[in-house]
């Protein structure tokens, strides 16, 4: 277990600041960590050590966290589950340092022990998902931020970079020196430096445990979206609304084109040696993506997919299969939003099936399943 768990990994993840990624994190170290933990009140662990001062902040910002879902929480202290996550998150985080490029065996060791780390299997209900997912609400921020210094004339140039941490005293020294400034380049761990092929099931795993985590981020390229993951979270309404809320943020037309197109896969391939989607997990999914359509309608820019979108593609069939999987019962189509999202679904069903034919077949197909259940 790094020195210091709990101070330089865990209360950073959760508040923001500096991540310090060390070595991986074994289920020894684990145990010791659990040992460690003193179970005391605030009061009390204010006279004990940084570690102890660290997991009771940790505690609370997890409750301010999880207070946006669930109201009059407690504060979440590190138990076990908590910490396995973190675990993984941090072994995770380790797999893209730059010090382990190439080294493949440690590599695959590194990522089946955070697998096994994150193995915690879907949450239970509303508190477990809250409650992991104040852990790791976060991680999808984490960045590696690497200093470099150019040195020598135009056709000869050397490059001195810093491979952790700040600038290097060596790096400052030639900087001043040279008359050069030091360039700082921040790389998104999640979505630019990724992890190796060998991660996926872990990055799976966590997931798992976490499925709002993965609701929460629908533009994430690796691994896929998957909609078994996420359909229980997005079942439980005060989560589903944060999910809509989140698309709506991120734009309706690249989130929801996200969403369908991972609806997509899911009724057509099934997901982690499942079953494919059932019509009515797939009557609520096309549902859940027009009601982040109708949000943006509402309270946002009100803007029209692309017609090559997936998202277009998916409302443009399923407006001509079956029209009350897009409409609520209590809006009316000839004024106000109504009308203008039925301006749109006219303007979609005209264009959406030259510009994307063969998807606009299968998005059929998927809607005349799913139209059992509307």
């Amino acid at each position: 277990m790094p020195r210091h768990f709990v101070r330089h990994f865990i209360l950073p993840l959760v508040k923001g600041g500096r991540l310090r990624v060390g070595r991986p994190v074994s289920w020894a170290g684990l145990a010791r960590l659990l040992e460690r933990l003193p179970r005391q009140t605030e009061r009390q662990a204010a006279r004990q050590s940084q570690q102890a001062r660290a997991a009771a902040e940790v505690a609370h910002m997890r409750q301010a966290c999880a207070a946006r879902f669930v109201p009059d929480v407690q504060p979440l202290p590190l138990d076990e589950p908590s910490l396995r996550l973190a675990a993984a998150a941090h072994n995770l985080l380790l797999l893209g340092h730059p010090e382990m490029a190439g080294r493949n065996r440690e590599q695959e060791r590194m990522a089946d022990l955070a697998r096994r780390l994150a193995d915690l299997g879907p949450p239970a209900g509303l508190a477990e998902a809250v409650a992991r997912y104040s852990l790791l609400a976060r991680l999808p921020d984490a960045a590696r931020v690497q200093h470099q210094v150019r040195l020598g004339p135009s056709w000869l140039r050397f490059e001195l970079r810093s491979r952790r941490g700040p600038p290097t005293m060596t790096m400052r020294a030639l900087a001043r020196v040279s008359a050069k400034p030091i360039q700082a380049r921040r790389q998104a761990w999640w979505k630019e430096i990724g992890f190796p092929t060998c991660a996926n099931r872990a990055v799976e795993a966590l997931f798992r445990a976490c499925p709002l985590l993965e609701a929460m981020d629908p533009l994430r390229l690796h691994p896929c979206l998957s909609w078994r993951r996420i359909l229980p979270v997005l079942r439980v309404p005060i989560l589903g609304r944060a999910v809509a809320g989140r698309v709506l943020e991120l734009g309706s037309e690249p989130a929801g084109s996200a969403l369908a197109g991972a609806l997509l896969r899911f009724a057509s391939l099934g997901e982690e040696d499942e079953p494919p989607a059932s019509a009515k997990e797939i009557a609520f999914a096309i549902r859940f993506v027009a009601h982040a359509c109708w949000l943006d309608q509402l309270f946002g820019p009100g803007s029209d997919p692309g017609a090559d979108s997936d998202l277009a593609v998916l409302l443009a069939a399923a407006a001509q299969v079956e029209p009350r999987l897009l409409w609520p019962p209590d809006v009316a189509r000839d004024r106000g939003p109504g009308l203008r999202f039925a301006q749109m679904l006219r303007r979609l069903c005209a264009e959406a099936p030259r510009s994307a034919p063969e998807r606009y077949r299968a998005m059929q197909s998927l809607c005349v399943l799913a139209a059992d259940r509307s």
